[in-house]
């Protein structure tokens, strides 16, 4: 299947000839650069186990760990190569589907994330712990992080607003103001960017 965009931009999809499942998702634009999006390990009932991106600036493979009894997800890892976006390597650690640990590391060093949460489940602190390539110095603080009704509404510099059924409605930080609009599913369908 086949979508060409008025902007120049085209999309094609192939399709796992077994499952009939989509396989391979392939952005080209008008000065044909390639991006791709491709499984390449799946369980039998269709989980997703590994997928990787190839990008003309570079190429990350992404990796997924599940719960043997509950297939919860467990864990994620991206291991990127090439420039920018992609110089990078990230691990999530998931359990009970709450975020619990982020380790990221690129050619600047190593951070990893610490998630708390109260008996509730509700979020209540993230330590921060950066390790500089550089030098090998080791810097840790508690990350800002304010809740209201158990949402929440400040992340370090990050402001989150939510709209009457609990969908993140804005985010802002001291660069932009970004308005989240919303279908009547809660996909959303545009987002309106306001620099300074």
């Amino acid at each position: 299947m086949a979508i060409a965009y008025s902007n120049g931009l085209s999309l094609s999809i192939g399709y796992d000839a077994v499952t009939g499942q989509p396989a391979i998702h392939e952005w080209r634009n008008a000065a044909g650069d390639v991006w791709s999006d491709q499984l390449t390990a799946t369980t039998q009932s269709g989980r997703i186990l590994e997928h990787a991106l190839v990008a003309p600036e570079g190429s990350a493979t992404f990796d997924y760990t599940y719960d043997p009894t509950s297939s919860a997800l467990i864990e994620a890892t991206v291991t990127g190569t090439g420039d920018g976006p992609l110089d990078t390597q990230w691990t999530w650690v998931i359990e009970r589907g709450l975020r619990l640990a982020k380790t990221t590391a690129d050619s600047g060093g190593t951070t990893a994330l610490q998630y708390h949460y109260d008996p509730d489940l509700a979020p209540t602190a993230v330590h921060e712990t950066v390790t500089a390539s550089a030098d090998g110095v080791t810097t840790e603080r508690a990350i800002p992080l304010e809740l209201t009704d158990g949402s929440i509404t400040r992340f370090d510099e990050v402001l989150l607003d939510y709209d009457a059924v609990g969908l993140v409605a804005a985010v802002a930080d001291d660069v932009r103001h970004t308005a989240l609009d919303r279908d009547a599913s809660g996909a959303i369908v545009r987002e309106v960017i306001t620099e300074g």
